[in-house]
């Protein structure tokens, strides 16, 4: 079995984002490696998720990966009195541009990959979890992994 597989890359990833959103920019409150169910009203977070792998047959030499990863950006749309939706948008905007910031300064990883890119355009939503109103901005990225 290979060193570098999609949790390695996943738990690399999310390693990076925690370092610049939360103890450098302080614009998250944290960077998790999986799925929450329950939010609670956390706010805001960023969670880097595993989205699937393309194994594609390279002559003589097995399959060559290609991992895909999520990045889910939660930012609660409003609070009693802290900030509006106005706020909180720019909150959302503020970490894309963070993420997009850490995947340039990143963009070949030597321990983990040799390339990492947005997949296609981000797609943002507003969802209710656990009886709170979020804005969700999902990114999808594709990795090539060192072997």
């Amino acid at each position: 079995m290979s060193a570098v597989n999609r949790e390695t890359c996943r738990d690399r990833l999310a390693s990076l984002l925690d370092t610049s959103l939360v103890d450098t920019l302080a614009i998250a409150t944290e960077v998790t490696n999986h799925k929450i169910s329950d939010l609670e009203g956390r706010t805001p977070l960023v969670a880097v998720l595993s989205y699937g792998t393309l194994r594609q047959p390279v002559t003589f030499r097995g399959t060559m990966p290609t991992f895909r990863v999520l990045v889910q950006s939660w930012v609660l749309a409003e609070d009693a009195g802290d900030y509006d939706e106005a706020d909180a948008e720019d909150t959302l905007d503020l970490i894309e541009v963070s993420i997009a910031d850490v995947i340039d300064a990143n963009m070949c990883d030597p321990g983990y990959w040799q390339s990492i890119q947005q997949a296609e355009p981000s797609k943002v939503e507003d969802v209710s979890v656990g009886g709170h109103a979020y804005y969700l901005e999902s990114i999808i990225f594709e990795i090539k992994p060192n072997k």
